[in-house]
C-alpha cells in the first residue's frame, strides 16, 4: 500500500518514533469514510517545487473508525514522532519531530479533516537548514473493488 503523505515526506526528509495515544485525545479522534481514497502531495526543498505526487489508497473500516491511528502509521513507518495532535473537528494540526542524515528537524501541519476529505499544510525545518514544505489532501471517491 502506497501512501504519499508521510512516505514521500519522510524519505525526502528524515526519521525518529511515534508517540502515545492519551484518552483524551481518543475521544476527540476523527474517523475517516472507509473506501478508496485519492491524495496528493505538492512539496517543496527550500523554496524549490519538487514533482508533486498522486495516489489511491483503499482504506480498510478498521482504519477508518481511526484516522489519527492511520496518520500515525505511516509516520512510525517512516520513523518520524507525532509530537503533537489536536482535532477540533474540522481542524486538525499536527506536531511533527524527524531526526535522520538531513539533520534533526520540527514542523507542524495544519488543516482540516472531515469524514470525506483532509487538506493541510506544513513546513517542517531542520538544523542543517534545509525547510521542507508540504501541501497535502485527500478526498473519498468511492467503495473498493474487491
Amino acid at each position: 500500500m502506497q501512501v504519499i503523505l508521510l512516505p514521500v515526506l519522510m524519505t525526502l526528509t528524515m526519521s525518529a518514533a511515534s508517540a502515545a495515544t492519551t484518552s483524551a485525545l481518543a475521544s476527540q479522534t476523527p474517523q475517516l469514510q472507509p473506501g478508496l481514497w485519492e491524495t496528493k502531495a505538492e512539496m517543496t526543498l527550500n523554496g524549490i517545487d519538487l514533482p508533486a505526487m498522486d495516489d489511491s489508497d483503499c482504506v480498510s473500516e478498521k482504519s477508518a473508525k481511526d484516522a489519527r491511528r492511520y496518520v500515525t502509521r505511516y509516520l512510525e513507518a517512516n520513523d518520524c514522532q507525532v509530537t503533537a495532535w489536536t482535532y477540533n473537528a474540522p481542524a486538525l494540526s499536527i506536531g511533527v519531530r524527524c531526526d535522520n542524515n538531513f539533520g534533526k528537524g520540527s514542523g507542524l501541519l495544519k488543516g482540516t479533516l472531515t469524514l470525506s476529505q483532509f487538506k493541510m499544510k506544513g513546513v517542517i525545518k531542520t538544523s542543517t537548514d534545509m525547510e521542507f514544505g508540504l501541501d497535502f489532501s485527500g478526498r473519498y471517491t468511492r467503495t473498493c473493488k474487491k
